[in-house]
């Protein structure tokens, strides 16, 4: 008898909003800072998922060093597939941009993932 253990369950992700927090600093539409989060938050939906569900990012050293003013962080309940872990990363997208679309820093933590960006480095103990 061979049996598999994997570390997913069932359903879609929970992406109830638990809390959210927009930093006062605004930044304009099409600005390089918004472009770069834009960019950056895209990254760390991409990169959760594959790298142990909780996921740093920055442009410092890059290919994009213009870019390295913002910082992000993604994580996900362990226990979620990766494509559910990236499914509630795009829907705790969907409430930062909701909430604090133009926000210099923004956090947002969803039941099942949490994610936050900001103009300095952060601990992801957020």
């Amino acid at each position: 008898m061979f049996i598999v253990i994997t570390n997913s369950v069932g359903g879609d992700p929970n992406t109830r909003l638990v809390d959210w927090f927009c930093a006062r600093g605004q930044v304009q539409p099409l600005s390089l800072y918004s472009q770069c989060r834009d960019d950056l938050l895209a990254q760390v939906i991409d990169g959760t998922p594959s790298e142990g569900y909780s996921y740093s990012f920055s442009f410092a050293n890059t290919v994009a060093p213009n870019c390295n003013i913002v910082f992000g962080h993604g994580a996900c309940n362990g226990n979620l597939t990766e494509d559910d872990c990236s499914a509630c990363l795009k829907a705790a997208l969907g409430e930062t941009n909701r909430n604090c679309r133009y926000g210099l820093g923004a956090w947002t933590k969803l039941a099942d993932c949490r994610m936050k960006y900001d103009n300095h480095v952060f601990s992801p103990n957020y």
